[in-house]
């Protein structure tokens, strides 16, 4: 199996080569799409569908309600099914440096999954930020992380832990001292800096799927509000 895994954040792109990982993409559809299928208390049952996500053997449309999600944290709203585990491993380096734990924004996972939508819907699956301008008036400022793994012939795996730890281990590189970043070429700190800003408060995230040529490839977003990542001023 071939894999490759792509990481860009708010100040600067990172490449690597990892083992293959996958991301189960999120649903927020809210109803039952499949003519084969119905609404339980559960969400969508199909009577060909075997698990969340699988397109009914007769029919070319798919059960697409999320299953059920986890009780909210304190002071935020619950994670979904298939992303919990974000905030665990986002707090694990936050705890480190002494920065207040996050928790999970809707709000914030929505506009965190558009762009994902919209990243796997593009040509060649390049990971790229919003503008500077629209994440500035997005939900009233948000930072950025970004992370895309592909592989060839199947899907890869990843957790969610792996994806924020992936951003974390960026902290080899980074001197809270002086306040600069000794990332080698191609790689950088802006990863790391955002999931452990002080002044951030919550997180949410979204994920997509995009198909370039042999490569099959999972792409995620999350977004940060306070942002992080301000020029001059110590992220913790």
């Amino acid at each position: 199996m071939i894999s490759i895994q792509r990481c860009l954040g708010v100040l600067g792109i990172t490449a690597v080569m990892l083992l293959a990982l996958h991301l189960a993409p999120t649903a927020y559809a809210q109803s039952c799409e499949t003519n084969c299928g119905f609404i339980t208390e559960q969400g969508c049952a199909c009577d060909e569908c075997v698990t969340f996500g699988d397109c009914c053997a007769d029919k070319e449309q798919f059960c697409n309600i999320p299953p059920p999600v986890q009780p909210a944290a304190a002071g935020g709203d619950p994670e979904p099914a298939q992303l919990v585990g974000t905030v665990a491993a986002h707090n694990s380096w936050r705890s480190q440096v002494g920065s207040p734990d996050l928790v999970w924004s809707n709000a914030v996972a929505a506009v965190a999954q558009q762009w994902a939508d919209e990243l796997a819907s593009r040509p060649g699956c390049r990971l790229q930020h919003r503008s500077a301008a629209d994440l500035a008036t997005l939900e009233g400022g948000l930072g950025e992380n970004l992370y895309i793994k592909g592989a060839s012939p199947n899907l890869p795996d990843v957790t969610p832990k792996e994806v924020v730890d992936s951003w974390g281990s960026e902290i080899q590189f980074y001197d809270p001292v002086t306040l600069t970043c000794n990332a080698p070429a191609g790689d950088s700190c802006g990863h790391y800096t955002q999931v452990v800003w002080s002044t951030t408060q919550e997180v949410g995230c979204g994920t997509a799927i995009c198909i370039d040529g042999d490569f099959q490839n999972v792409m995620a977003v999350c977004n940060y509000r306070l942002p992080g990542n301000v020029a001059g001023e110590a992220p913790f």
